[in-house]
């Protein structure tokens, strides 16, 4: 009988009706915290992914299974702090990215502190195209919107959702910030990305999933791990530089900004992307439950 229900559950009509429910829960939850205060619009958030870390039971186990990888040596109750936290900064992140467009862009400012401006700005006088090497860490959402807010002419390249609805949602409370999306495959957005740079406009690029694009293994945690390839070959453009660029959560539910020295260099690509990984991994060993550990990181074996 279960594998019955499998086929079923997983059909195109019953996944179209799912998608329809999810859309149309999302919508009635983006006017419900429009009009919530933003401390009690985050309790709902943390609220919502609590429950969810204790409902979707392949979620917690894939996390779980994430965690021991990247740190088998803690015991188990920080594992399960960790992982509670992951959820609940997923959710406050769900909440966050639906009221961003119902609160001004000096609500936003006053929630979030920039790092590293200097170098950003120093960049661009000199006349360079920026790469923003970056992450699922934090309110990674957030980061984009709140540069583009700044005043920076803001790209980011992302992949087109299973689901056209949810898709269309996605890039147009994106665009209403001013942050445009371009999606990773094709020729024609490629042309896309690179015109961005030479425009010495900024392009945001996350490499820290296994995702069907061109990549190479490098080490992440320790452990062979697929890796895009897309920010070193675009590190290539000429006047153009690398930096890396981060956000996450403080303890007062503000964020923080980080824009990082300019890296890379050289003809490794292979290195490059080592090097990449590598900042992003000590990014994550310092904010353990801002990273997305339910992605199957480890999925593509060498």
């Amino acid at each position: 009988m279960y594998p019955i229900l499998k086929r079923l559950y997983k059909s195109k009509a019953v996944r179209f009706v799912r998608h329809l429910a999810l859309a149309g829960f999302l919508v009635v939850l983006l006017a419900v915290i429009a009009l919530l205060p933003y401390r009690i619009s985050l309790a709902l958030g943390r609220l919502l992914g609590w429950l969810a870390c204790y409902t979707a039971a392949g979620y917690r186990k894939k996390v779980d299974s994430n965690l021991r990888e990247a740190f088998g040596h803690l015991p188990q109750e920080s594992i399960k702090s960790i992982r509670e936290e992951t959820f609940m900064n997923i959710g406050m992140n769900l909440v966050e990215f639906g009221m961003l467009n119902f609160r001004p862009a000096d609500f936003w400012r006053n929630k979030i502190d920039l790092e590293g401006k200097d170098i950003l700005d120093r960049y661009l006088d000199g006349g360079k195209g920026i790469i923003l090497l970056s992450a699922h860490i934090g309110n990674w959402e957030l980061l984009g919107a709140y540069l583009a807010m700044a005043g920076y002419p803001v790209n980011v390249v992302a992949r087109e959702i299973y689901d056209k609805r949810l898709d269309l949602l996605l890039v147009s409370l994106r665009s209403r910030r001013r942050v445009n999306t371009i999606y990773r495959h094709g020729r024609a957005n490629m042309k896309k990305m690179v015109a961005a740079v030479k425009r010495k406009e900024l392009l945001g690029i996350l490499i820290d999933q296994d995702t069907s694009v061109g990549g190479v293994y490098v080490e992440f945690f320790g452990k062979p791990a697929y890796t895009p390839t897309a920010v070193s070959q675009f590190a290539r453009i000429r006047n153009s530089v690398v930096l890396p660029a981060f956000i996450y959560r403080k303890s007062d539910m503000k964020h923080q900004v980080v824009i990082m020295e300019a890296v890379g260099g050289g003809a490794d690509i292979a290195a490059e992307t080592q090097e990449y990984t590598k900042i992003i991994e000590d990014f994550i060993r310092n904010h353990p439950a801002q990273w997305v550990w339910m992605h199957p990181r480890w999925k593509k074996k060498k």
